[in-house]
């Protein structure tokens, strides 16, 4: 699980018992909501990560971004159609996913996480239906709090 989901916080240097505080969380927010989702009662935490390895490895995030020559670095911004161009491939196409930012200085976001949505049977969604779907939600599908400056910060 280190390998695959780690805890950045701590100045990105992850312990064990941050890493299995944000699991924890992980689970009790996204797992327990997926096993209702699921309908099986015997969907387990196990199967959770299990799964989301799983969609890890055929979403490789990372590899497309590191291919488009997105790496991490604290002290240099992206343009947000590069990470528009890096996420769309032969297979993918770039509105499935959604750039969160944590914080924002002026023009320029610090990324947080991207999303990948998908529906209940785990296939690719255009995230803005998938936003629309969630009524009680006021985000919006626009890179949410990202502006038109990334930076995608050394872990």
């Amino acid at each position: 699980m280190t390998q695959f989901w780690p805890s950045l916080k701590s100045s990105g240097r992850s312990t064990m018992t941050e890493s299995f505080k944000f699991w924890r969380h992980q689970w009790n927010k996204h797992g327990t909501c997926a096993r209702n989702a699921s309908h099986h009662s015997e969907y387990s935490m196990q199967d959770y990560f299990q799964i989301t390895i799983e969609l890890y490895r055929q979403f490789p995030i990372d590899r497309m971004l590191r291919s488009s020559g997105i790496v991490p670095s604290n002290d240099k911004a992206y343009d947000r159609t590069q990470f528009d161009k890096a996420l769309q491939s032969n297979k993918f196409q770039a509105n499935i996913f959604q750039l969160k930012c944590s914080i924002k200085d002026g023009p320029i976001g610090i990324l947080s996480e991207i999303q990948v949505c998908l529906d209940r049977q785990l296939n690719p969604i255009n995230c803005k239906y998938l936003f629309e779907l969630e009524q009680e939600s006021t985000e919006t599908t626009d890179n949410i709090g990202c502006g038109n400056r990334i930076v995608l910060l050394e872990y």
